[in-house]
This record gives structure tokens, sequence and C-alpha cells, in this order.
């Protein structure tokens, strides 16, 4: 927990072990650090490394954070649990995964230069309500879980990310992501999908590019059997596919008004396109890319 009475934190250059998660819980904080800073959490830890929000379930809400230049490091192998404090979810800080970055109810942060490497849950983790996060140049790789995942969260960008190795998706949206843009995205031999999405309407990918997924490139879903979390109304400009042990793009429920704008496929095992609901699925092609298509 930081400080009550400092509002900005640099760290100096150098590596900084970690027995507990830092804590940003107030309105106006910053931390920075100068030089190449990396905060590594400590053997048997088993706990986040930084915290943007409360902590408390449900969080209240927190504005304007900023968080720039720091590597975090979880060292996974070291760690036990997926959550902080014990069995997930079975009360108090057990409702928190162990991620490099958890955001929880936060309202206007900036986070760039940035990088979440080998946590034993996710990298970075958006929930319990937060909108209009910056997240730029920010590398998020050999993960348990996903690179990326975020839930309750609108109004958001995320641009220039390399999302690669991780054990889960690159990408993972659910319950409720609407409203968001992503720019510049480059993801690598994750194990699972590249992007996952399901209960998520009205995001912007452009520029996404995925090598060598385990499964699918891109892959959109529902809720078992609730017809109402399909996504919609999501633009994907400019994918480029290149390498999957799936499809490149599986659209695996109802949900209508999703874009496919200029898609380009390569060593595809399966299908570059796979609609399971025909029809739903409204794709654009340039003639470059329709040649790359068939």
């Amino acid at each position: 927990l930081l400080d009550p009475n400092v509002t900005e934190v640099v760290i100096p250059a150098g590596t900084y072990i970690a027995n507990r998660p830092i804590i940003m819980d107030r309105s106006g904080m910053s931390i920075r650090g100068l030089g190449k800073v990396v905060i590594r959490l400590a053997d048997n830890a088993n706990s986040p490394l930084l915290i943007l929000g409360h902590i408390e379930t449900p969080p209240s809400p927190v504005y304007d954070l900023r968080v720039t230049n720091i590597t975090f490091n979880g060292n996974r192998t070291k760690q036990s649990n997926e959550c902080w404090g014990g069995p997930c979810d079975s009360g108090g800080l057990t409702n928190i995964r162990n991620n490099g970055i958890t955001i929880r109810g936060v309202h206007r942060a900036l986070l760039t230069r940035i990088k979440t490497l080998s946590m034993r849950s996710g990298g970075i983790v958006t929930e319990k309500i937060c909108s209009e996060l910056n997240i730029d140049h920010w590398v998020s790789r050999d993960n348990y879980f996903d690179g990326f995942a975020g839930y309750e969260t609108t109004r958001s960008l995320f641009q220039n990310l390399d999302l690669s190795e991780n054990m889960g998706a690159g990408i993972s949206l659910d319950i409720r992501f609407h409203g968001n843009t992503f720019r510049n995205v480059r993801m690598r031999k994750n194990m699972d999908v590249g992007v996952f999405m399901r209960d998520s309407n009205a995001n912007t990918f452009h520029n996404l590019k995925s090598f060598d997924s385990g499964n699918h490139a891109v892959f959109l879903s529902q809720v078992d059997g609730q017809k109402e979390t399909a996504p919609m109304n999501n633009s994907f400009i400019n994918l480029q596919v290149d390498g999957t042990k799936g499809d490149g793009f599986y659209l695996n429920s109802p949900g209508v008004g999703n874009r496919l704008i200029n898609p380009e496929f390569k060593n595809v095992r399966g299908q570059n396109i796979f609609d399971s609901v025909p029809g739903t699925l409204i794709i654009s092609l340039t003639r470059t890319s329709c040649m790359m298509l068939f």
C-alpha cells in the first residue's frame, strides 16, 4: 500500500523483490520508473503485483491513475495459487487473481511502456466497471492464462501491444466489454486462441496480427444457451493471420453486425473463415484481401 501522503512515486532503475502487491487506490496517483525498473514477485508470495483500484469487492470508483516504464515479473514457476490468499472466490482477497496488473473500478488511467511477464494468472485484467483506460506500448508474455483479459470495461483504448507465448489467449473478452478500441496488436504463439470474445459488443480492432495460434486465431462465442451474450457489432479491420492449428476466424454464435474488413490468411490448418450461423458475418474485401482469402 502506497504512502497516503504521496501522489507520485518515482522508482530508480533496478530490480525489486515484492512480497505483496502495490495498491493504487486513491485518485490522481502516479508511479513512474526511471531507467530499467523490474518488480519481481518473491518465491511463494502468491499475490498480484500491482492493483489499480480498491481491493474490496465491489470496489468504489477511482479516477486518473498513471503507471509508466515498469516491468512486472510474476515468477510464476515459484507460485502455487491462481488467487490472492487461497482458493479463488472463497471470500476476501481471493476474489482477486494473481495478475501482473489488476484494474478494478478505475476511470481514466494511462499505462504506458509496461511489461507483464510470467504471472500465475493473467498479464493485465480490467474488471468491476472500468472506463477510459489508455494502455499503450505494452508487452505481456509467458503468463499462465491470458495476456489481456477484459471484463465490464467501456470506452477504452489498447494500442501497440505484444501479447505472445501465453498459455491461454492473447486477448480474452467477456462480461459487458463494450465500445473499446484495439490498435496495432501482435499476438504470437499463444497456446489457445489469439482472441476469445463473448458478451462483447461494438469493439473495433485495427491491424490485429496473429501468428501460430494453438487453436483459432479469432473465436467469437456466447455463454452456453444465452443468445443475448453473443458478440455483436464488432469490427476487425486489416486482420492478419499467419499460422493457426484451428480456423482463422470462427464465429460460433448468432451475434449480428460483426464485420471482417480486408482480412489476410496464411497457413491456416482449418478454414480461413467459419460462420456457424451463415449470413450473420459481414465480410468486406479489397482485391488483395480477396486473393489472400481464397
